[in-house]
């Protein structure tokens, strides 16, 4: 082989690079999708938040976090002014009452969160009890990404991550992000009024 080819060939070698990916389509994510349950053991970590408003009797903003080994945090916020009003950290729970102003505290408290999703409607509810269990996350996910949406976006985020956007009929927004090299490849959930935009970090 002359000279010439052999620098041809070297060259063509140097310039390949990786085919590119294949992004999945936002159904084949959705196809994905278990039921997330915190107390199953292939759920290694879980994250939740968002803002919840009712017209004008409620207006909150939330955060959970969970982890397999048994470690669970929840955080309930104003969400007009960011005034803290639950904190659980394990079973330790700090209360406040604005209008008192009252302090409470509970060294046995259970936060739960899960979804209720009846044909197209899905509702979040939260529920706060005394026990020794870890916190406790809910989501019938492949029942509630089955809900109508407006439309549906899917972003790569880095190797085997991806986000899926979906907005609903009302302007509400719905973020999940997945980890394919996971059995449980959902490891966070976000959800937003139509007003509010997506939480960093």
């Amino acid at each position: 082989m002359s000279t010439t080819c052999l620098l041809l060939l070297s060259a063509a070698l140097l310039g390949q690079t990786e085919p590119p990916t294949t992004i999945p389509t936002a159904a084949e994510l959705i196809a994905k999708t278990l039921v997330l349950d915190s107390a199953d053991s292939k759920c290694r970590s879980l994250e939740l938040v968002g803002r919840m408003k009712d017209t004008d009797e409620m207006d909150v903003k939330f955060r959970a976090v969970y982890r397999s080994t048994g470690e669970s945090a929840f955080l309930l916020c104003d969400g007009t002014d960011d005034t803290p009003l639950m904190f659980v950290v394990g079973h330790q729970m700090l209360l406040y009452e604005p209008v008192g102003p009252v302090v409470y505290r509970s060294n046995l408290a259970m936060f739960e969160i899960r979804v209720d999703t009846r044909g197209d409607q899905s509702t979040l509810l939260f529920g706060l009890a005394s026990g020794k269990k870890p916190g406790h996350i809910f989501f019938d996910l492949p029942s509630l990404l089955k809900t109508h949406s407006e439309s549906e976006a899917v972003a790569p985020t880095g190797g085997t991550t991806y986000r899926l956007t979906r907005t609903l009929p009302e302007g509400a927004r719905e973020v999940y992000h997945f980890d394919l090299s996971r059995p449980c490849p959902v490891t966070r959930i976000e959800m937003f009024d139509k007003e509010e935009k997506e939480a960093n970090g």
